[in-house]
This record gives structure tokens, sequence and C-alpha cells, in this order.
């Protein structure tokens, strides 16, 4: 190794100012390093190359790591984000070449931050692939070609065979994504979950809660894979035996297709629920702040969900009750269950409107009270803990690279 000193190059397309979930949880994380020592820079997307963009976002983390940005090429826009491949591994190329690097890091998505790493890393220092999600396992990529996923699956063994170790955030990511592959490639897998940041979400919470309903939140996006069709229907139903629009009124604000919207016309919510447009980040948590009770909403699975959603983790530090539309055994139904949180299937109509009348009718009779292990739960998703996870993790990775033999590096 070059150097004794903790200096991380990391490789992510999202970054702040980029507003979306994938940056917020990259740069939060990213920060958490710098109180173990670490020198961070990351070579990321230029904001020029996304409409979505929050100022605020890019503020709250500047001083802990230096950014790169490199543009995207015009000549691409697929899902790996080619274009960005060819510019991205030249800047990073050039930042290996100083030697002053003890370890790389690459996350995903998109996918393209792995393929730098598997055509930039260098053999003298460790390359720490971070998926969060699964790649080709994901039921999101059930509509493309096989040849696209055949091609997909074929890089992301090369990732996993290659790298020094391996991250996701959550067990059912891992069996999903590595029971295809050889047993002893488990040594190398990690899962570090998403973190909250309560010195962050400290500035929201002065918010002021308006009285009179039950106010319940979603944030994030809604479309035919996640929809609250199951969820809005069960609104109706719930309607009937009922004063709803008396006692509930409910927020969806994010990046909601057209179709979310006008379920609301066709089933006549519009007195009950509320939609809103992307907001900054900071602005997102204070709707959180202004909200009784915190929605998930997952999409339908047949198999144990593999996605931990950091707006879940982000729900945890406003000690607020979370309500969750989810299938049993995923990685979200495990944190609710933890937290002795309502668990409906999001496509169980009867299922949710009960659990929704239960609420309402706890609600009416006293204040919504936190199971007594709600902190203890919580704490294992600080950004104190999950950083030093994450310091340690690279740490390992430093210390079983350098043990291995030259003819291991590549193997």
């Amino acid at each position: 190794m070059a150097t004794s000193l903790k200096k991380l190059l990391a490789v992510s397309w999202a970054m702040p100012p980029m507003l979306f979930p994938r940056s917020i949880q990259v740069s939060r994380l990213l920060s958490a390093l710098q109180k173990h020592g670490w020198q961070v820079t990351v070579v990321c997307g230029d904001p020029r190359s996304s409409e979505n963009i929050d100022p605020s976002l890019a503020e709250l983390y500047s001083g802990c790591y230096k950014t790169v940005y490199v543009p995207t090429a015009k000549s691409s826009d697929d899902a790996l984000m080619s274009g960005w491949l060819k510019p991205a591994l030249k800047e990073v190329k050039k930042q290996l070449a100083t030697g002053a690097y003890s370890a790389l890091a690459t996350f995903a998505q998109p996918w393209v931050g792995h393929l730098i790493g598997l055509k930039g890393r260098p053999a003298d220092i460790p390359w720490i692939a971070h998926f969060s999600d699964p790649w080709v396992d994901s039921p999101y990529y059930a509509g493309f070609s096989e040849g696209q996923l055949n091609r997909w699956h074929r890089l992301e063994r090369a990732v996993i065979r290659k790298s020094d170790m391996v991250l996701f955030t959550n067990t059912q990511a891992v069996e999903l994504v590595m029971k295809k592959y050889p047993s002893q490639w488990m040594r190398k897998v990690n899962v570090i979950p998403h973190a909250f940041d309560s010195e962050v979400t400290a500035i929201a919470s002065s918010a002021t809660k308006p009285a009179g309903h039950l106010r319940m939140i979603y944030t994030g996006d809604l479309y035919k894979g996640r929809s609250a069709e199951g969820f809005m229907k069960a609104l109706t139903l719930l309607a009937t035996t009922r004063p709803l629009a008396q006692e509930l009124q409910i927020q969806i604000v994010g990046r909601i297709a057209e179709e979310e919207r006008k379920l609301v016309d066709i089933l006549k919510l519009q007195e009950i629920v509320h939609f809103g447009d992307q907001l900054p980040y900071l602005e997102s948590l204070k709707k959180m702040a202004q909200c009784d009770v915190l929605l998930l909403i997952d999409a339908p699975t047949t198999i144990p969900s593999p996605f931990l959603p950091s707006k879940l983790v982000d729900y945890l530090a406003f000690r607020k009750p979370i309500f969750g539309l989810t299938n049993t055994g995923g990685a979200s139904a495990d944190l609710l269950t933890k937290l002795g949180s309502p668990i409906v299937p999001p496509d169980d109509i009867s299922a949710i409107a009960s659990a929704l009348a239960a609420l309402l009718d706890s609600w009416q009779q006293e204040p919504l009270k936190l199971p007594p292990n709600y902190e203890e739960v919580a704490a294992h998703y600080t950004l104190q803990r999950v950083g030093a996870l994450f310091d340690q993790t690279l740490q390992d990775a430093i210390a079983s690279h350098a043990s291995r033999p030259w003819w291991q590096i590549w193997s």
C-alpha cells in the first residue's frame, strides 16, 4: 500500500446536490468517516446531468469530503449510465495514479460505479463494492430482455468475484443475490444498513403539527411497481363505515405517477388524500415532523422483499408510529416487526382497511404510543453506529487485502 493514511476514493454517480435517495444515503455514510480519521474524495456525476437538484442537501455534509464532478457524455442514456463510464473511469484512474489512496469504494445504483471498479481498480489497494440493493435479482427488472439480464449477470458475477468486499443493507438482499454464487464468496459479504442522522432531523423536528385529524404521510415515489392502489381502495372501503374525512388526512409527497393521482379522483378521495410534488430534502423532513403516523408503501412481492427503503430508516429519527404496507418476511417487515408496527400486504384491501380502523380507534382513545423497545431498535440505525461499522469494514478490507499473496489479488 502506498500510504498508511486513511484515504478513500469513492465512486457514486448520485451525490448531492442531486436529489435522489442514493445521493442522500451515500453522502451521509461517507460523512460519518470523517470522525474516524478518513479523508474522502468522491468522483460523482455532474449536477447538470440531473433535473433533481437540491442545493440545501449539498450543504449538509459539504465539509466532510471532497467532490470531483464528472459530466455524463451525451452519447448514451441507458440504465447503466454508460455515457458516464468513460469520462469517470479516466478521472478515477487519474486519482488512483497518485498512490494516495488506501481503498476504493464504488456505489450503485446506477451500476456504472461497479463497472468503473472492474476496469479501474489497482492491485495494491482493496475494492469495496456497495450494492445496497440486488442487481439482476431485482423484481423491478422483470421486464428487461433475457439478453440484457444475462449481460448484467455476467457483470455482477465479475464484480462480486473480483472485489475485496461486497456490501448490502439487509440480509434478505444478501441471501437473494449470493445464493447463486460459490459459498466461499460469502466471506467477503457484509451488511451495513442505511442510517438516520438525528442532527439533521432535529432541524425539522421543531415544525408544529396541526390538530384535528390523524395526519399520515408517505414520502417517496409511486409508480406501477410501487403503487398506492391497494391503500386507496382500502380507504374507500373504510369510508363506507365511518366518517373518514373527519378523522384522517393523508399527504403523499414525491414523484407520483399520473395514474396514482387520477385514482384519487376516481375513488372520490380528494378530501382525504392530498398530493405534493417532490420537495427539497429538509422540507420533506419537516412534513414528516408535522404528522402523527409515517406511512411505508412497498411493492407487492412473492418473495421476502430484499429492499430496505432509506425513507423507513429516516422515519426512525422522528419517534412516531409507522404504518407498513409490506409483505411479511422482507427487510422492511423485519424492522417493523421489531418495532411492533402494523404490517399489512400492500395489495390486501380488507386487511389494510381493518388495520387502519384499529389505528384510528386507538388514536381516538388516547395518544398513540411507541413500543418500549423503540429506542433500542432505532439505535442500530444511527449514523454514529453505522459509520463505525463502515469504518471497521474498510479497515478489515485493507487488512485482508494486504495479507493476500500477490497471485490471489485478482482471483
